[in-house]
């Protein structure tokens, strides 16, 4: 925000005033005194009548002397008392900063900004929080309504600043569990073949308006499902996004919606792949990097498609951290928190950061290390996580160590060096080993390792043919440990989303489900029965 701010001196102008009067009043009393001296009042004191008056202008001459006197007085205690406990300065503010209604729509980008001049009171010593929320994924699974009633709205309320950054893409990536054969393996049956594909909130104003271009679904009637064509037209649902956000107190700080993210390009990725098609010639260039799991061929394609999909999602971050940077550089701030989300979280109840705040004022008054990252603890999940894995559907992060985050594809590339934005760096294991050998070297071999057999014998075994690695969360925790972040691990309650989808049924109506589902044994979020269900307790006949 650029401000330009005018102090006017309200008291020194009255001061000049009340002087300029009492001058003029004491030159007007020196007349009438040398008017009224007795030498010349004396010598007509024939004139009784002349007598009276004269008298009567003494009078009035010293009552007006006194009068002056006591506002002198009056006027001289109220700037003592000014200076002891001086008002409020009155400052002109000119506020420029993103809002909600309208700009102008630049290629794939649509920013507005701005000017609007208001008198407000100088900064409080404490301001409220400022938050940056970036949102990255594809338009098809876009949580949006619950997301602006429950977590942008509460924000506001509370009295925070909050600056929404989020990048969509109108064509949806392969599903992790595509090609499989099981309900819950992306086959027939699956749920995945029968998302619904937009948020109501974005559908609704736009229904039964094919002709805009904003979505065009085609339903084959034999199996109900959605199998169609969509035709985005970015610049409507951006506006819908902008408009939503407006009301709700907040404001767009980037704003991408674009077909989709090209990666084939980025020159990171483009060395990587190389390398590794001359280390596995043949192979798919994504089977092994960022996660690794090639226990049988159905799941390594599964494992390629998640890996494309994951730097997709951690480029199109790191483009939105970067517009944060600038933001921030431009206006000369920092936020105070970063809340990193994922496109298909669905908001269950109103977020209160007043519970973080809390935690770390206590921190501080204890003088003990301040939390950096809070992150939902699934320790209730079914089944359970792995003590190498953390979750990672949303991350709560403290400025100082959002970085670690905002730039986390760079990090993924660059075999987990340490970058901070001010260009520090190192390492934090062996420069030559990648971050995939890095995070695999703390897993136990019956993870990583099958067994083989030599000699036709069980007893000659050994267990060296490493066929998988870690995890997207298995990652997280490695690099969270690496860059030495203080993590706090607290309820669902705490952060009451589920990562959800929309899905129509074989009656032709659209329900939301869980379909990854994180729960805690501390702090749990409450459910009742009005509240979504499991997908994978829907099924589908083939």
């Amino acid at each position: 925000m650029a401000l330009l701010s005018l102090q006017f001196n309200k008291r020194h102008n009255q001061r000049r005033r009340y002087t300029n009067i009492a001058v003029l009043f004491f030159q007007f009393c020196g007349k009438m005194i040398v008017f009224l001296s007795p030498g010349r009042c004396w010598s007509k004191r024939r004139s009784r009548q002349f007598n009276r008056v004269s008298s009567l202008c003494v009078l009035v001459t010293i009552t007006t002397i006194l009068l002056i006197l006591c506002a002198a007085w009056n006027i001289t205690s109220s700037s003592n008392r000014d200076i002891l406990s001086p008002r409020p300065s009155t400052h002109l503010v000119a506020n420029i900063r993103p809002t909600g209604s309208a700009g102008v729509y630049e290629g794939s980008s649509y920013r507005k900004e701005s000017v609007s001049l208001v008198e407000q009171p100088p900064p409080p010593l404490h301001p409220p929080p400022r938050v940056a929320i970036i949102v990255a994924g594809t338009l098809q699974r876009f949580m949006f309504r619950n997301t602006v009633d429950n977590l942008i709205r509460p924000l506001v309320k509370q009295s925070s600043r909050v600056d929404y950054y989020l990048s969509l893409t109108t064509s949806a990536g392969t599903p992790y569990r595509a090609g499989g054969t099981g309900a819950g393996a992306g086959g027939k049956t699956s749920y995945l073949n029968h998302l619904e594909k937009i948020d109501p909130l974005l559908q609704l104003p736009l229904s039964g308006a094919v002709t805009n271009g904003a979505v065009e679904s085609m339903h084959d009637n034999n199996n109900h499902n959605t199998t169609a064509k969509i035709l985005w037209n970015p610049i409507a649902v951006e506006e819908l996004i902008r408009s939503e956000i407006g009301r709700a107190g907040a404001s767009i700080g980037e704003l991408l919606i674009q077909e989709s993210i090209d990666i084939d390009s980025e020159p990171m990725l483009r060395a990587k792949r190389q390398r590794a098609l001359k280390e596995h010639p043949g192979e798919d260039a994504d089977l092994r990097f960022p996660i690794f799991d090639i226990r049988s061929p159905e799941i390594g394609k599964r494992t390629a498609n998640a890996n494309r999909n994951l730097l997709r999602l951690h480029y199109a971050v790191e483009r939105l951290w970067e517009s944060l940077l600038k933001w921030e550089e431009e206006e000369g701030f920092e936020y105070d928190y970063v809340l990193f989300l994922r496109d298909d979280s669905l908001w269950l109840s109103r977020f209160d950061l007043e519970v973080f705040e809390s935690t770390v004022k206590k921190k501080k008054e204890k003088t003990e290390d301040v939390v950096d990252v809070f992150v939902p603890a699934c320790d209730a999940r079914e089944p359970p996580m792995d003590s190498h894995e953390l979750n990672d559907h949303a991350i709560l992060s403290r400025r100082p160590s959002a970085h670690v985050f905002g730039r986390y594809y760079s990090m993924l590339l660059n075999n987990g060096r340490r970058r901070n934005d001010d260009g520090n760096g190192g390492y934090d294991h062996d420069d030559n080993s990648s971050i995939v050998e890095a995070c695999m070297s703390r897993l136990p071999r019956s993870m990583t390792s099958v067994a083989r057999k030599e000699g036709g014998t069980v007893r000659n075994a050994i267990m060296d043919v490493k066929v998988r690695g870690c995890n997207s969360e298995m990652l997280l925790q490695w690099v969270i440990d690496a860059n030495r972040v203080k993590v706090k691990k607290v309820g669902q309650g705490l952060i009451p989303f589920q990562r959800s989808v929309n899905i129509r049924l074989r009656d032709g109506s659209v329900v939301q489900c869980f379909h990854k589902f994180c729960q805690s044994r501390e702090d749990a979020l409450v459910l009742d029965s009005q509240s979504p269900k499991k997908c994978t307790s829907y099924t589908f006949n083939s």
